[in-house]
């Protein structure tokens, strides 16, 4: 039977006759070059013998991919960041960076071939960080955005070590992660009462802090532990059943 075959895509259509008999199957193959990536579809039409037939498909062409993204926390401040950059694209130099901190750099890739970044890090600004990877090859783009939030002088740890009818025992586990000697003051909320100092914490030091406080009466106190200096603080709040 005389078929049509009829493949479109990317505005271009392919078509050829073939004399195909009953119970035979044919292979075709074409092949496209596609200028920009994105959302892509095709569609398949066979005619012969006063009928026809159609098939269509949507897929997505992807020219360049950051891959395994991962950012992996050492301490209060310290990140690394790891990641793949693929070219799918033709051959060329691919273009990668990081918004926070500010890096970038290119490599010449083949089709298929990739290059592992990683990337370690102290942030020292207390806050919100979005470091977001960009990959470009040619004019084909690739987008990872991240959020996290940073704290340099962190509490490490707050809890009730012991609790009686009349009395709690609280530690207060604080960590500083700035490349300098900081001066910071510390204050307790046990529910009952509030007690607070100052003291000074050296670069990657814990201080341990143990308070006893006395309860008049029993029943459920929320606590509250913070840290705080010229720059940096933090809270840890919870809950106390004495």
């Amino acid at each position: 039977m005389e078929t049509e075959i009829n493949i479109s895509t990317n505005g271009e259509l392919y078509s050829q006759e073939l004399n195909i008999s009953a119970g035979d199957s044919v292979f075709v193959i074409t092949e496209t070059n596609y200028s920009s990536d994105g959302s892509k579809e095709y569609e398949i039409i066979l005619t012969g013998n006063g009928s026809s037939t159609a098939y269509a498909e949507a897929f997505k062409l992807r020219g360049v991919d950051i891959n395994d993204y991962l950012r992996l926390n050492k301490s209060l401040s310290a990140e690394v960041i790891m990641f793949d950059v693929v070219n799918n694209w033709q051959r060329g130099f691919v273009n990668w960076s990081l918004s926070d901190p500010s890096i970038s750099n290119s490599s010449n890739l083949s089709t298929g071939e990739g290059v592992a970044v990683i990337i370690e890090n102290n942030y020292t600004s207390q806050g919100w960080v979005k470091p977001n990877v960009d990959a470009k090859a040619s004019t084909v783009t690739d987008i990872i955005r991240d959020l996290f939030e940073n704290r340099p002088l962190g509490l490490f740890r707050f809890e009730a070590l012991a609790l009686t009818s009349a009395k709690g025992v609280f530690e207060i586990v604080a960590r500083n992660d700035i490349g300098n000697l900081m001066n910071l003051s510390w204050r307790l909320n046990t529910g009952r009462e509030n007690v607070s100092s100052n003291l000074s914490l050296n670069i990657s030091d814990d201080v341990f802090i143990i308070v006893e406080s006395n309860y008049t009466s029993t029943g459920v106190y929320k606590t509250n532990a913070s840290i705080n200096s010229t720059s940096y603080n933090d809270s840890q709040g919870g809950v106390v059943v004495v």
